[in-house]
Order: C-alpha cells, then structure tokens, then sequence
C-alpha cells in the first residue's frame, strides 16, 4: 500500500475500508474454491457411477456376434475389443483434461475480475480522498 498524506478520519476510513475489501477478497476465494471442490468431486463422484456400472450390452448382440470358431479368432476379438476400449478411455480422459483446463481458465477469469474491482474500488477511494484534500486546501486557502 503506498503512503497518502490526508486528514486523520478519511485516512482511517480508507485504510478501514482497504482491510474490509481485503477480508472480503480472502472470504470470497475460500468460497470460490470451496464450490470448485464439491464441483469437482460431484464430477468425480458421477464419473466413477457412470464408469462402474456394468454397461455390457453384448447380451443383446450375441445371435449377431456368433461365439469365436478357434481360440485364435476369440484372442483376435479380445484384442479388437481391447483396443476399442482402450480409444474409448482415451477419449474420456482428453475430454477430463480439457474440462480441468477449462474450470482452470474460468477460475483465473474470475480472480482476474475479482483483483479488477478491488483496485478500482482502491483507485476511486484514492480519487475521492484526493478531491477530499483538495478541497481542504482550497477551504483553507480561501480563508
């Protein structure tokens, strides 16, 4: 904080006002990142559901999907299956990875904004104080 010269109760009310905005930044980012969390665990939690329900649908496939002649064609579907899951996980996980980066660039927006609307409150309480001085230089001047 720099040093301002001004009356002793204006001084004191912005450097009130200054601790006030500043425990208000601290509440407001514990907030912010309270809410990330139980997002990010709600994600979690719906996530391993999703992913630990048993999804197997090949019942409803089987008069198509005849059962494998050799083992060679069984270890052939297996690993035609494998591979399959495999780029399906993949994917999921490229999705997670952007969600995270997204819910990334939103949290710095909203600090950005928030540290914005501080020091513009700061800045007005500067110029108000400034206009507070000079006007009691210019009372004093004129009498």
């Amino acid at each position: 904080m720099q040093q301002i010269s001004a009356q002793k109760p204006v001084q004191d009310d912005i450097l009130q006002r200054y601790k006030t905005i500043a425990e208000r930044l601290v509440q407001l980012r514990l907030e912010n990142d309270e809410t990330w969390k139980t997002m990010e665990a709600t994600e979690k939690s719906l996530n391993d559901m999703i992913i630990g329900r048993n999804n197997d649908v090949s019942a409803f496939f089987l008069e198509e999907n005849p059962p494998p002649k050799s083992p060679h064609e069984a270890a052939k579907q297996r690993s035609e299956w494998l591979e399959t899951e495999g780029f399906y996980i993949k994917v999921e996980r490229e999705i997670q990875r952007e969600r995270e980066r997204e819910r990334e660039r939103e949290r710095e927006q909203i600090f950005k904004q928030q540290m914005a609307q501080i020091f513009s409150r700061i800045q007005n309480l500067r110029e108000r104080e400034m206009s507070i001085f000079r006007l009691g230089l210019y009372l004093l001047v004129k009498t």
